[in-house]
């Protein structure tokens, strides 16, 4: 959490900050959330117009109030910027397995349809400059594993469950309950 909260810090402070993926694992991600919604129960702990384009992947699945989240990353981002977005969505109405690699238990675990992501940040502001849906790439992640896996996986990331959520996850891809969607906006 100290390294979230000298992110934090930096930018209230008017410097750029660039968070690259590969730095974080997904445990920093809920550890973020929860400074958030500890110390700012209401806001990103960003000024308003702090960045040029503002990134999330695989995060909204863990935020219920996708207005509030939308609304958010709108106000932190500058006028004519760009907000990108690529989460699990939902496609079809069904129960999902869990645990799933975003969140253990439905309890914390909030994957909608693109189409609400798309009306929580028309009503935020942002003009949606489209989505694209990697259906297809979902199914050949979980059903054409590669011939030798890699040095480093996620299971090395997430942990001895990884196995089970990545099972899950494709047992709701499989039933087409669930797409990866890449989703686009730009701040009016």
């Amino acid at each position: 959490i100290e390294h979230l909260q000298k992110i934090k810090d930096l930018v209230n402070d008017g410097k750029s900050c660039i968070i690259m993926p590969e730095h974080f694992s997904n445990f920093d991600l809920p550890a973020f959330f929860y400074l958030v919604n500890t110390q700012y129960p209401e806001h990103l702990p960003f000024m308003d117009d702090s960045f040029d384009a503002v990134t999330m992947l695989h995060v909204g699945m863990n935020i219920e109030d996708k207005n509030q989240m939308m609304s958010e990353l709108a106000r932190v981002c500058r006028s004519q910027g760009t907000v990108v977005i690529y989460d699990v969505t939902t496609t079809k109405t069904g129960d999902l397995p869990y645990p799933m690699p975003w969140s253990s238990t439905p309890q914390f675990s909030f994957p909608e349809p693109a189409s609400n992501y798309e009306a929580a940040a028309k009503s935020a502001g942002l003009q949606h400059l489209g989505s694209s849906d990697h259906y297809d790439l979902a199914l050949k992640f979980f059903n054409e594993p590669p011939a030798s896996p890699p040095p480093v996986s996620l299971g090395h990331l997430m942990g001895p469950r990884m196995l089970e959520m990545r099972d899950n996850a494709g047992i709701a891809v499989n039933q087409g309950l669930v797409s990866p969607v890449l989703m686009t906006f730009r701040v009016a």
